[in-house]
């Protein structure tokens, strides 16, 4: 699979030898799911500016995230390892302590194979509740910010580090964390687009209790609730349209490889399911992925299936030192037991579990620990309504033999810091 892979990044030839090594702009859009985007056919105007940067860069239309929530999956994007082989993921439910490991220092990140290589490398994220520096996700950046700001501020503090802080005899890594499509979704107004009539974070909430608890449909309260992220959606665009614009008038986007892509989705009643983390079908965990480099200017589809931890091995043409890091044999996807807050609820049984998934497209296996195996065909059943898996016995364990079997730690977990904050981003009560 890597050769296939490698040539699904090369767009335009990698660097030659005599030309300055590029600097790398990581975007992640905290819960943004793959079909908001209007690049990847949602039918209202939500994302002009990743639009027009998905023209002319590569979007990889079968991107999946490496698990439905941020630290796993933000690990793998940053080691090329699956959340079983980097095993900063959720603890096992008869653990004395909750909530989820740190990313152990073995392990290389790019920002560390970066920094070796040269580049002065800066992470502003506002997720800082997984990622904050005590899940050690930290490694490698020269500078580590962790600070809940809305879109146009993370905008803004990246273009200061750039004007600022940024060591301009060197390449840069720069690695962005967007929460305006997280929970609660940023509901500021923007220009051009109807603000929802109604703006209650509490909606959410009720959606995930009418769903999962009373386990029956509220199409209006859906509505509300979808409307709401939508408003999510187009701000963080708004702020990286902002970004992205910036650095043309400053003439960095010809010496940058630009990467949009997302951490997870979110359920909307999909499944039973309301919110993320809690299982690993497509609307967690198909997330848009864009890579532009620099002197490309047409765009390509690339219908190959990838994973967060691909992304190292993708840029590797481009980035050499990357070509350090682990290439995954197959695209995966874990849920290696929900979040705590989630399986302790009203409806935790179902989610204390161990999900797995893997794709040889048009189907995608799942795999679960308490037997209730699953397989589709994403062509003919985009939504995953029917198992194919009593029809086709054999066709989910072939694709189980892809799965990677658990790193086994010891140590203690990591549990999560300051309760205001958390609270605010809705991860407790």
């Amino acid at each position: 699979m890597l050769p296939m892979l490698l040539w699904a990044a090369c767009t335009v030839a990698p660097n030659e030898p005599d030309r300055p090594a590029p600097s790398l702009l990581l975007i992640t859009l905290d819960t943004v799911r793959a079909d908001y985007l209007g690049a990847y056919g949602y039918p209202k105007p939500t994302t002009p500016a990743l639009d027009a940067l998905a023209a002319d860069s590569d979007r990889y239309s079968r991107a999946v995230s490496s698990s439905p929530w941020t630290l796993p999956s933000h690990a793998s994007l940053l080691t090329g390892l699956h959340p079983s082989q980097h095993g900063a993921h959720s603890t096992h439910p008869d653990s004395p302590q909750h909530d989820a490991w740190a990313l152990p220092a073995e392990h290389d990140t790019i920002a560390e194979v970066l920094s070796a290589a040269g580049y002065d490398t800066a992470a502003l994220v506002s997720n800082v509740a997984y990622l904050s520096a005590d899940y050690a996700l930290d490694q490698g950046f020269s500078t580590y910010d962790v600070t809940a700001r809305r879109g146009p501020k993370l905008t803004e503090a990246a273009l200061s580090w750039l004007d600022g802080d940024w060591d301009r005899s060197k390449p840069f890594l720069l690695f962005l964390n967007y929460m305006d499509a997280h929970r609660i979704y940023n509901m500021a107004p923007q220009p051009g687009w109807p603000t929802p009539d109604d703006t209650s974070p509490a909606r959410l909430n009720e959606l995930m209790k009418t769903v999962m608890v009373d386990q029956r449909d509220d199409p209006a309260l859906k509505a509300a609730v979808t409307r709401q992220y939508e408003q999510g959606v187009v701000n963080a665009d708004a702020a990286v349209g902002a970004l992205l614009a910036a650095l043309e008038r400053r003439g960095l986007s010809d010496e940058t490889i630009v990467v949009v892509t997302s951490d997870h989705g979110e359920y909307f009643g999909e499944h039973g399911l309301v919110e993320h983390s809690k299982d690993i079908y497509q609307e967690a965990v198909h997330v848009p992925l864009l890579v532009h480099v620099p002197g490309q200017t047409t765009g390509r589809v690339v219908d190959t299936v990838v994973s967060s931890a691909h992304l190292p091995s993708l840029l590797a043409p481009h980035l050499p030192p990357l070509a350090a890091l682990p290439t995954p044999e197959a695209p995966v996807s874990e849920n290696r037991y929900a979040r705590p807050r989630d399986r302790t609820g009203p409806y935790g049984d179902r989610l204390n579990r161990v999900r797995q998934a893997t794709w040889d497209w048009p189907l995608k296996a799942i795999r679960s620990s308490d037997g209730q195996h699953e397989l589709y065909d994403l062509d003919a059943d985009p939504r995953e309504m029917r198992s194919l898996l009593p029809e086709q016995p054999m066709a989910a364990p072939a694709l189980f033999e892809r799965l990677p079997e658990p790193l086994r730690r010891t140590e203690a977990p990591q549990a999560l810091g300051d309760e205001e904050a958390l609270r605010a981003l809705g991860y407790i009560e």
